[in-house]
């Protein structure tokens, strides 16, 4: 394409931004798949990762290294795009963080969910979490690859005997093993309202009204396939203490960090209105969010990458 021949919403885009919108509508007016845009770029000598070329079409990451931005340059000749078209676009400041991340993993109790057109024997307020620890691993490839939960549970009612965790994610970010010291795995089923899967954790014996039990599991991912951007713990009637660690590998490391919490849902069905707060990460490599006496709502940490 030419400057004469770059169709008007693109023109719009390449003078307005933000790059990762216009590196989209590049791509999707191009008919290229990543895959054959990766390909492409190989020939001339330039390896880019899938996950990189997808992440900076979406806005979790920009280039900014030298290597990466050859890399820009050899795709706007790929995309048959005028000279700098893309390039100035980084010049300008990035766009302000994503409250809002496009693939969060969300883990959440929800009021009479189904499992297989049936109903739990107990609403998920009949068991409330107090304390609620739990560790992310993401790996150099950006992918997470487990994450370990040490939950305190309270029943509300006589005769809890089980504990429902909703896993949402995006395709293709689902775990592949559950595993529990504390309780017995039950049943797994695809939640087809939400894209994501429910679990079952049973306790050894009912519980009677105000007792607590320990419920510990830990779930793991394939390698390159859970590629998110953010974690986030929704509390159906709040918590007393939740603690969230997200470990990254020292070969993949944020550019910037966020503390994220979203209001309870509305009445009518709308979430709620969601915040950042940036965060550091520590010696470890690690993200860090404690909380004490939670509302109701979501709490989490989302990243951007380099």
């Amino acid at each position: 394409m030419t400057a004469a021949t770059v169709p008007e919403e693109l023109t719009a885009a390449l003078r307005g931004g933000p790059f990762h919108h216009a590196l989209y509508l590049a791509i999707q007016l191009s008919g290229l798949t990543l895959q054959r845009i990766q390909v492409r770029l190989a020939d001339r000598g330039h390896r880019v990762s899938l996950a990189s070329l997808s992440y900076w079409q979406r806005g979790q990451s920009r280039p900014h290294r030298h290597a990466s931005l050859r890399v820009v340059r050899e795709l706007e000749e790929v995309l048959e795009l005028p000279p700098r078209a893309l390039l100035a676009l980084l010049d300008r400041p990035a766009p302000e963080p994503p409250v809002a991340p496009a693939h969060p993993l969300v883990l959440r109790g929800r009021r009479g969910a189904p499992i297989s057109g049936r109903r739990l024997p107990h609403p998920a307020d009949a068991i409330v979490p107090l304390s609620v620890h739990e560790h992310w691993t993401v790996g150099p490839d950006r992918a997470v690859r487990a994450m370990r939960v040490r939950a305190v549970l309270q029943a509300m009612v006589d005769g809890v005997d089980r504990h429902l965790v909703r896993l949402a994610a995006p395709a293709g970010a689902l775990p592949n093993r559950w595993q529990s010291d504390t309780c017995r795995l039950g049943r797994i089923h695809t939640d087809p309202d939400g894209g994501g899967v429910l679990a079952e954790l049973r306790f050894d014996r009912p519980l009677r009204q105000t007792e607590t039990c320990l419920a510990d599991y830990e779930l793991g991912y394939r390698p390159e396939e859970a590629l998110v951007t953010s974690c986030e713990r929704r509390f159906l009637l709040g918590c007393r203490e939740y603690r969230l660690t997200v470990a990254f590998d020292p070969r993949a490391t944020p550019a910037k960090v966020w503390r994220v919490h979203r209001a309870a849902a509305h009445p009518a069905g709308r979430d709620g209105q969601r915040e950042a707060t940036e965060l550091r990460l520590g010696a470890r490599n690690e993200a860090q969010l404690v909380g004490f006496d939670l509302g109701p709502g979501g709490h989490g940490i989302s990243w951007l990458w380099r």
